[in-house]
Protein backbone atom coordinates (compact mmCIF):
# COMPACT_ATOMS: atom_id res chain seq x y z
CA UNK A 1 0.00 0.00 0.00
CA UNK A 2 1.29 3.52 -0.99
CA UNK A 3 -0.41 6.55 1.00
CA UNK A 4 0.26 9.80 -1.38
CA UNK A 5 2.37 12.75 0.87
CA UNK A 6 0.02 15.15 2.38
CA UNK A 7 -2.63 11.89 3.42
CA UNK A 8 -4.37 12.04 7.00
CA UNK A 9 -5.25 8.51 8.03
CA UNK A 10 -6.31 6.75 11.44
CA UNK A 11 -4.23 3.51 12.65
CA UNK A 12 -4.90 2.14 16.14
CA UNK A 13 -7.50 5.01 16.81
CA UNK A 14 -4.61 8.00 16.58
CA UNK A 15 -4.60 10.24 13.11
CA UNK A 16 -1.13 10.42 10.89
CA UNK A 17 -0.07 12.40 8.11
CA UNK A 18 2.09 10.97 5.54
CA UNK A 19 5.04 14.09 5.12
CA UNK A 20 8.21 14.36 3.21
CA UNK A 21 11.46 13.03 5.28
CA UNK A 22 14.32 10.60 4.56
CA UNK A 23 15.30 10.28 8.58
CA UNK A 24 13.88 7.73 10.03
CA UNK A 25 13.88 9.25 13.41
CA UNK A 26 10.84 11.81 12.37
CA UNK A 27 8.69 8.67 11.84
CA UNK A 28 5.48 8.11 14.63
CA UNK A 29 6.46 4.08 14.18
CA UNK A 30 10.53 4.46 13.78
CA UNK A 31 10.31 2.68 17.28
CA UNK A 32 8.29 0.10 16.26
CA UNK A 33 10.43 -1.51 14.02
CA UNK A 34 8.39 -0.02 10.99
CA UNK A 35 8.90 -3.26 8.71
CA UNK A 36 6.22 -5.16 10.00
CA UNK A 37 3.92 -2.12 9.94
CA UNK A 38 4.05 -1.07 5.81
CA UNK A 39 1.33 -3.22 4.86
CA UNK A 40 -1.16 -1.25 7.76
CA UNK A 41 -0.06 2.24 7.06
CA UNK A 42 2.01 2.20 3.69
CA UNK A 43 5.21 2.41 2.17
CA UNK A 44 7.85 4.83 3.59
CA UNK A 45 11.23 3.86 1.30
CA UNK A 46 11.80 6.29 -1.40
CA UNK A 47 13.00 2.99 -3.61
CA UNK A 48 10.02 1.25 -3.45
CA UNK A 49 7.51 4.70 -3.52
CA UNK A 50 6.07 5.42 -7.13
CA UNK A 51 6.77 8.46 -6.40
CA UNK A 52 10.65 8.01 -5.30
CA UNK A 53 10.38 9.99 -2.32
CA UNK A 54 10.77 8.74 1.38
CA UNK A 55 8.09 9.66 3.63
CA UNK A 56 7.38 9.46 6.75
CA UNK A 57 4.22 9.46 9.40
CA UNK A 58 3.68 11.85 11.73
CA UNK A 59 1.36 11.59 14.70
CA UNK A 60 -0.99 14.78 14.14
CA UNK A 61 -1.92 16.10 17.49
CA UNK A 62 -5.07 17.44 19.09
CA UNK A 63 -7.45 15.61 17.01
CA UNK A 64 -10.40 13.79 17.23
CA UNK A 65 -12.38 11.13 15.18
CA UNK A 66 -16.32 10.54 15.59
CA UNK A 67 -18.44 9.11 12.75
CA UNK A 68 -15.59 7.98 11.02
CA UNK A 69 -14.87 11.97 10.43
CA UNK A 70 -11.76 13.99 11.92
CA UNK A 71 -11.90 17.13 13.20
CA UNK A 72 -8.89 19.23 14.58
CA UNK A 73 -8.83 21.83 17.20
CA UNK A 74 -7.40 24.75 17.01
CA UNK A 75 -6.98 27.26 19.84
CA UNK A 76 -7.74 31.19 19.50
CA UNK A 77 -5.46 33.36 19.27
Amino acid sequence: MERKIGEIFTYEGKAYQVVVSNKCDDCAFEFAGCGWLMSKVGICNHGTRSDKTSVVFKEIKNMEIKNNQIAIYIPKG
